[in-house]
């Protein structure tokens, strides 16, 4: 019989049971990876942020199937899930993933959550980056037409990135930060 569990509880518990079941809304996806098995066979993984009203984590799923299927924004039930030796949460090809009704989630957790894969802070104006203290980490968003660096000159029509403040002596600028 399905066992519905809080992310919480998957967090506290050390053993995930075929039972047990989460829903939880997904935040953050990330690219796809690739990794080697011990017989040198290639596989493909990414990771996704899922909440809910107890908490978020971070877990990590395979193949593209699953990479396809799953929306950021978007809520799923999570089932026969795997929890390894040093508490990872996996969605495996064994795993069942079925979308659900929105499950809502407190702005503290989703905050959270959105920086659990690329932990970038929330967007700011440059004025606003430029008047935060030395090494605060920022994100700021929008056009960047000119990036000169020494011998080479790139130009982007949109960017998104997280930058450091710092501090020279001729005044404050933004370093990016990959």
């Amino acid at each position: 019989m399905l066992q519905k569990k809080s992310i919480c509880e998957l967090k506290s518990n050390s053993k995930v049971h075929d039972t047990d079941a989460i829903a939880g809304k997904v935040f953050q996806k990330s690219g796809l990876r690739t990794y080697r098995t011990q017989t040198k066979k290639k596989g493909i993984f990414f990771y996704v942020s899922v909440a809910d009203e107890t908490g978020c984590i971070k877990m990590m799923a395979f193949g593209k199937e699953l990479y396809q299927q799953i929306q950021e924004e978007k809520s799923y039930l999570f089932r026969k899930l795997i929890k390894d030796a040093d508490a990872r949460v996996k969605v495996t090809t064994e795993s069942k993933v079925s979308k659900t009704s929105c499950v809502e989630v407190p702005e503290t957790i989703e905050t959270e959550a959105r920086t659990l894969i690329y932990s970038e802070s929330p967007v700011c104006s440059i004025t606003e980056a430029k008047s935060s203290a030395d090494g605060t980490l920022v994100s700021v968003e929008g056009t960047v037409t000119k990036v000169s660096l020494n011998w080479i000159t790139l130009n982007f029509s949109f960017f998104k990135a997280l930058f450091v403040v710092s501090t020279y002596s001729g005044g404050k600028y933004l370093a990016f930060s990959c």
